[in-house]
């Protein structure tokens, strides 16, 4: 199910332009995302139990394949990802920057408003995307691998004030950057030794 809406601007029509929330749900013959990182307004995006989809790459950032007409920032606006059961994703890359010629086009930047970001269910997941600057709740259940999980910690770990983890038997370690978290709950035994007491659940 996905909640649209068609809106025309000066000039050529561009369709969904104004679409705040998408939700898909079990697209399950679906092996590749849409699009969805133009939209200029999207703020929430949720999809579940899109089982054909194996990685998420470059496609779900941009539009066209013209690097000319590409935004320089894609999902610009959304605050919320959840990603549910994804049985077989493997990866997920961040945007590419192709060659113009011989000339690099700028790095095209990603999710720089999302504050949460939700993923369950997605067992296989060994990469990930790592760069979400402004994100502040985390959640991750029954999926990412520990190094994969770690690398999100790391490079989002200042903004971070909620962490949620669950079945996360292969992190070892928790990056020392997590210095605003004032909510953290891990089901993970092997962490134990970061606290002085034996609470999977930390509030300060």
């Amino acid at each position: 199910m996905m909640s649209m809406m068609t809106v025309r601007n000066v000039g050529a029509p561009k369709p969904f332009y104004n679409l705040v929330r998408i939700e898909l749900l079990y697209c399950q013959s679906c092996q590749q995302l849409p699009a969805f990182g133009h939209l200029p307004c999207l703020s929430d995006l949720s999809m579940y139990s899109m089982w054909s989809v194996t990685s998420i790459g470059d496609e779900f950032y941009h539009s066209s394949n013209d690097v000319e007409v590409r935004a320089p920032t894609a999902f610009p606006v959304l605050r919320e990802l959840n990603i549910f059961s994804f049985e077989n994703l493997t990866k997920w890359e961040p945007p590419i920057s192709p060659m113009l010629g011989k000339i690099s086009t700028p790095v095209t930047t990603a999710f720089p408003l999302l504050e949460m970001l939700r993923i369950e269910e997605c067992a296989k997941l060994v990469q990930t995307q790592t760069n979400f600057p402004s994100l502040r709740h985390l959640q991750v259940d029954k999926s990412l691998r520990g190094l994969a999980l770690y690398n999100v910690l790391r490079d989002s770990s200042n903004a971070l004030t909620s962490l949620n983890i669950n079945e996360g038997e292969e992190l070892s370690n928790l990056p020392d950057e997590l210095i605003n978290c004032m909510s953290l709950e891990i089901w993970n035994p092997g962490l134990l030794h970061y606290f002085a007491s034996p609470l999977l659940i930390v509030q300060h």
